[in-house]
């Protein structure tokens, strides 16, 4: 009896531990400051955390602090929290050893491995920071980084590739400081093929069609490379012509980045086991038109003994839930007069979701085997002695859930403009817009002859999530 108490209070405290509360609530204080704009408090409260700096979150923690020392314009010190994270990503791949705990807990046992997307923002956030310091060439490798790693991630997946292979941004990011480096060869190059992305991929998966500046930089870039051919070919797919900038022009690369990327909450699928004459054990939703089948020859004796035991389960998976950015629109207007677009260029929000779909397909076979494992252990169990059994089962379900753990500092979108300007001070205005408010923000610049100089401003704010 008293065996079977301290069993009760071990497992009161797992699933007390093991609550519903999800990453953002956890952090709530934090995120609350951040939208406020309180940026210097929501970094000191991150950097007095000592639990999550020296933890399994700690990527998240390196993660939010190099965005907010990014906007803070500390930018050697968000070079170091972004370089570090880099560092754990790399080291993680390389170990499997939180594995076996998962198996008998949940994925949130093991170090937070970001998303797709999340390892390729931080590449943009140092090309800003290496910008930023006026070191372009390390600029130009962390977007040939971004490129290398997409590969390297959808090279390991064998079944259920991810719709996001390739990022359009991050090639016109590199477009455009070949384009302020005068080195118009490479940036027509990296044009080509960010416009060649946003037409196969982005339009048809994100949403987000060629930006019309992309058009008129292809062709720009062609002429000043001596591609004519290629000129008067994108001249006619675009329906547009050459327009020569003034010499005596500078430039300026303006991103917005609008809004806060989604929030990762739990959700649940219930699946049916069904026996078939060909040797084969499926789990199948037919309201969802899902089908998981695992090949009888294909597992063990002793996977099949678990997954017998299991007739129907719920698997719990963490969803994204959108944070609406109040605005939608916004343009330049420069020195009070001449308006200029900024257009969108990168939907984080609309990868998010598409990248977490993917993933779900890609990694329900090992929830289900996970929850096979737990339910084995329960059933042997109770087989000795029910009252242990039914505290197992209190536990397995307490600790079956999903990882909602994310990176909750990025936006939800990122738009750009390229303006030519002539040299001198200018006065900014960002025109934002948005079916509830408008707002108008101030901003200055100071152009150069021939120099391109690039400015990022972030509008935080955002309506709430519903989970």
């Amino acid at each position: 009896m008293k065996i079977h108490k301290h069993i009760f209070f071990v497992a009161t405290a797992i699933i007390m531990l093991a609550g519903c509360v999800t990453w953002h609530q956890k952090y709530i204080s934090v995120y609350n400051h951040f939208q406020s704009g309180n940026l210097e408090k929501a970094d000191e409260l991150l950097a007095n955390d000592d639990k999550l700096k020296d933890g399994k979150n700690r990527i998240l923690y390196l993660l939010d602090r190099g965005v907010l020392n990014h906007m803070l314009g500390n930018y050697e010190q968000s070079i170091e929290f972004f370089k570090e994270a880099d560092i754990i990503i790399e080291d993680y791949k390389k170990k499997i050893g939180t594995e076996a705990l998962v198996l008998i807990s949940n994925p949130m046992a093991r170090p937070y491995m970001p998303e797709d997307f999340e390892i390729v923002m931080i590449n943009f956030y140092q090309s800003m920071n290496f910008i930023a310091l006026g070191k372009w060439e390390n600029a130009l490798v962390e977007c040939r980084r971004a490129n290398i790693k997409l590969n390297e991630l959808n090279d390991k997946y064998k079944d259920h590739k991810n719709r996001y292979q390739r990022d359009a941004f991050i090639h016109l990011l590199m477009g455009l400081i070949y384009d302020a480096q005068k080195d118009y060869n490479n940036a027509f190059i990296a044009y080509r093929n960010a416009f060649e992305i946003y037409e196969s991929d982005y339009l048809k998966n994100f949403e987000v069609g060629v930006p019309e500046q992309l058009k008129y930089d292809i062709v720009r870039t062609a002429y000043k490379t001596g591609f004519f051919d290629e000129v008067q070919f994108y001249e006619d797919k675009f329906g547009i012509k050459y327009e020569a900038e003034n010499p005596e022009n500078g430039n300026l690369v303006f991103f917005w980045l609008n809004g806060l990327g989604p929030v990762k909450s739990e959700w649940g699928v219930t699946l049916t086991k069904m026996e078939d004459e060909f040797g084969m054990i499926s789990f199948v939703n037919e309201e969802m038109d899902m089908n998981f089948a695992f090949p009888l020859e294909s597992i063990s004796d002793d996977d099949q003994s678990k997954l017998s035991d299991l007739s129907f389960t719920r698997i719990p998976f963490p969803k994204y839930s959108t944070r609406p950015p109040v605005y939608q629109q916004a343009w330049l207007q420069i020195n009070d007069s001449i308006e200029y677009p900024v257009e969108l260029s990168e939907n984080i929000n609309a990868i998010a979701f598409k990248v977490i779909n993917d993933r779900m397909f890609r990694e329900l076979g090992n929830t289900i085997l996970r929850v096979a494992v737990k339910k084995a252990i329960e059933n042997k169990v109770r087989d000795k002695d029910k009252n242990l059994g039914f505290l197992v089962g209190l536990v397995n379900t307490a600790t079956e859930k999903a990882d909602t753990r994310n990176w909750q500092t990025l936006p939800f979108s990122v738009s750009y403009s390229r303006i030519s300007l002539p040299e001198g001070n200018h006065q900014l205005t960002l025109n934002t817009t948005g079916d509830k408010e408008n707002n108008n923000y101030d901003l200055n610049v100071t152009i150069k002859k021939g120099v391109t100089y690039f400015k990022t401003f972030h509008t935080i704010d955002s309506y709430p999530y519903i989970p």
